[in-house]
């Protein structure tokens, strides 16, 4: 588990997340809680934010997605993993940019 609290995911080979000091999906972590706990949530860059706040809005399955592009795999080999078809993983990603696209309209409404 990361230090944010982001724990490990793993599909047929599909992971996300590293039982190490940094995450390897969407936190920025540095491997302890300092630049959380010391310094609040004001020091942490608003992309780390939006990607803390879409990270936690998806899905076990939407997990391994992001992970698996990260990883550089293609949709192909991401539905093989997960044993789903490649339309259901291009079907996921809309799902995730359309939550990321509402995470960023939320944090533009909040700058005020």
């Amino acid at each position: 588990m990361c230090p944010r609290g982001i724990s490990r995911v793993s599909v047929a080979g599909v992971s996300c997340g590293d039982e190490g000091s940094r995450s390897g999906v969407l936190c920025d972590c540095s491997g302890s809680r300092a630049d959380t706990q010391d310094t609040g949530w004001l020091n942490v860059s608003p992309m780390v934010r939006s990607r803390e706040r879409l990270w936690l809005r998806l899905d076990q399955v939407e997990q391994v997605i992001v992970a698996g592009l990260r990883e550089g795999k293609t949709q192909v080999e991401i539905a093989q993993a997960l044993g789903i078809t490649q339309p259901a993983v291009a079907y996921r990603l809309q799902k995730i940019r359309a939550k990321a696209q509402a995470i960023l309209a939320e944090m533009g409404q909040n700058r005020g």
